[in-house]
Order: C-alpha cells, then structure tokens, then sequence
C-alpha cells in the first residue's frame, strides 16, 4: 500500500523556534509534500493532520474541547433519555401519564444548546457542534441505552406473563 517496506511508519514534525519545520518518516529527513502524499495513500486528509501534529496549535486545544464538548452533550442527553425509562420497572417508557416530565426534559434540552451555543460556553470550556454528524451519534449513542433497558423491560413483562405470582425485586 505505502511505498516504504515496514510495518509501523513513524511521522514527525519538529518545529523550530524561527517557524521552520522538519518533517521525518521513520526519522529520515523528508519534504512536506513527501509527508502529505504518504497520508494521501493512507487515506488520511492532509489538512486536518497537519495541524495535529503540533501540540499547542489552536487546532489541537479545539480537538480537545470538541471532544469534552461531545463528551459533556452525550451524558446529558443520555441522562434526558434515561429518564424516561425511570418511569416504571415494568412498562414502556411510551405509557406514562407525566406530561411535566416532557417539559423538564425540554427545558433541561434548552438548557444544554444555551450552554453550546451562547457566550455562556466559555464558562463551561465547551465549544459549538456545528456539524449534524456529532448530534447524530450523540442521539444514537444516548438512544442505544434507553434501548437496552426497554429490553429488559420486556424480558420482564414476558416472565411476568408466564409466571404472574413471581416475586419481581
């Protein structure tokens, strides 16, 4: 696949005090544009890489905050969807009565884009996610756990159906 014969390719990026860089593959001397054609046979996007390659860029604190961001979102919305689920041991999360908890959950939903999207972010060391691909996996991720308890659930309500005098704890 890469036109160097080894296993593991090691990429290096020292940058001097003047600006200058060197770059190394398996710690020989190489061009940038010798670099950026390995990560292009690698499949790898040239531009993003770059720039991780230096700590301390500005590219590389904003991937730390994204992911802390991503992180932060998952577990609250996770924990909104849970809650659901708290409702009852037994029945589906769809068959309750509580009509205040649709609007706690939407107010606490609220509360969460606040935090993301206004100056308030900065307090909480977030930053925006601005693309539809992180709110997607942030919704399945916070949605496979409400799916598993619904799971047992059900499990549940089978036994139950078998069994109607079994002790449930």
């Amino acid at each position: 696949m890469f036109s160097i014969d080894k296993n593991e390719i090691s990429i290096k990026r020292v940058v001097r005090k003047n600006g200058q860089s060197i770059y190394r593959i398996n710690n020989q001397t190489n061009t940038r544009q010798e670099v950026l054609s390995l990560l292009a046979q690698a499949g790898i996007d040239p531009q993003l890489t770059m720039d991780y390659l230096t700590k301390g860029t500005d590219a590389y604190f904003y991937s730390i905050s994204l992911a802390q961001t991503i992180l932060f979102t998952n577990l609250v919305i996770c924990e909104l969807m849970f809650v659901y689920t708290c409702t009852s041991n037994i029945k589906p999360f769809y068959l309750f009565p509580n009509r205040h908890l649709f609007w706690a959950t939407g107010l606490s939903l609220g509360l969460q884009l606040l935090i993301l999207y206004t100056p308030i972010a900065i307090a909480f060391h977030v930053v925006p996610l601005n693309h539809p691909y992180y709110w997607i996996a942030l919704f399945l991720g916070a949605f496979s756990v409400s799916v598993v308890d619904e799971i047992r659930k059900y499990r549940m309500r089978l036994k139950i159906r078998k069994d109607p005098n079994r002790n449930l704890r």
